[in-house]
């Protein structure tokens, strides 16, 4: 995944588009969020 990430288009990061239940989420906000939503998943198991 860190590659992914590393390979992201910087000009890109403030893309956004509509989330679950109709919230606005940026490509930057995303992978920010991704180390906690993955500990969420860890922790369920």
């Amino acid at each position: 995944m860190i590659q992914v990430i590393n390979s992201v288009n910087h000009t890109k990061l403030d893309n956004s588009w509509q989330g679950f239940e109709g919230i606005t989420v940026s490509l930057r906000q995303m992978i920010e969020g991704y180390l906690g939503h993955i500990d969420l998943h860890f922790n369920e198991i």
